[in-house]
């Protein structure tokens, strides 16, 4: 009897799925977000969000009709591999390419020029949209070079002497903030700690179907994992801190055993084609210190051994 495929998932889930391009469909519960092959959509076929234009390259929108919306979009971007070449675009998807072309180009144009004005005229987010000024110049030059396009976009650098001026103001409040950045990241680490004992006993650390504050902090710390019963059918699966699930089965076993013997001799292991899969994900390369990168997760070695030690697998090998 053919095992029946998962189609309905979690918000982070569908990102995670959809990243891994291991199955052709699949969304929430209320289809706000899905995929359909190689695209992912928010709210319907009318905003494709992210697309692989090959197995290496990612389109990804960067619009922000809504909250929401933009909540989508992040969940995309940070369950791309992080091998995969991101390019941001405005328009990810249009049945003419000729006229999406167009439009990017456009876009890009209009976003550099609207950054350059900005940086001018404001002191408190000058840094923020000279960032933002190099990132649409980065992405058009990477659009254009894609799609062989012609195109005069440069990246214009902090040292230039158009910016010496801006420079000289930002300095001076530079210091402020560089506390304010030092501030966040402290309440931010202090949440993490505070929350983690929590989900590792089997709380919800994203409370409500819609606290990305809490995927967001996540997403700053190294991966955690844990080991939960699916309400669906009873069965055991393993879940990480970015929300990603994993069905519980003898390939644990078997990828347990590849990490200790990588660990052990003290090699690592490089997959290209073929790589082997836990649930939806690939395993893309085993540390020489026992280190597993699977996903768009970096899983550490002690990590591993502790659910090793809660199957009873640790001496497998």
């Amino acid at each position: 009897m053919t095992k029946r495929i998962k189609r309905v998932f979690t918000n982070n889930m569908v990102a995670h799925v959809w990243a891994q391009q291991t199955q052709d469909n699949g969304r929430n519960g209320t289809s706000s977000i899905y995929f359909d092959n190689e695209t992912i959509y928010s709210y319907g076929s009318h905003f494709p969000i992210a697309s692989f234009i090959d197995s290496e390259t990612v389109l990804i929108t960067d619009q922000t009709s809504s909250v929401t919306t933009s909540q989508h979009v992040g969940l995309a971007r940070r369950a791309i591999p992080d091998h995969i070449k991101v390019i941001e675009c405005h328009q990810v998807a249009y049945y003419d390419e000729a006229k999406r072309h167009s439009i990017n180009i456009q876009h890009y144009q209009d976003r550099i020029a609207a950054n350059q004005g900005r940086c001018k005229r404001s002191l408190k987010y000058f840094k923020w949209c000279f960032n933002d000024l190099q990132r649409a110049s980065l992405n058009a030059i990477e659009y254009c070079r894609y799609y062989k396009l012609k195109h005069n976009f440069e990246v214009p650098q902090w040292e230039d002497k158009f910016w010496e001026k801006a420079r000289i103001r930002w300095d001076n409040r530079e210091a402020i903030e560089e506390a304010q950045i030092k501030k966040q990241r402290i309440a931010s680490t202090k949440e993490f700690r505070i929350n983690l004992p929590k989900w590792l006993k089997g709380e919800n650390l994203y409370k409500g179907p819609y606290n990305y504050q809490a995927v967001n902090n996540a997403y700053q710390f190294p991966v955690f994992l844990r080991i939960t019963t699916d309400p669906e059918n009873g069965d055991q699966k393993l879940e990480s801190t970015h929300g990603a699930e994993i069905p519980m089965s003898f390939k644990v076993i078997k990828v347990w055993e590849m990490v200790a013997e990588c660990k052990a001799n003290k090699y690592g292991k490089v997959f290209a084609n073929n790589a082997p899969k836990l649930g939806y994900f690939q395993i893309r390369e085993i540390h020489k210190n026992g280190n597993l990168q699977i996903g768009c997760h970096l899983v550490k070695y002690g990590i591993l051994k502790s659910i090793a030690r809660q199957l009873d697998i640790l001496n497998t090998v």
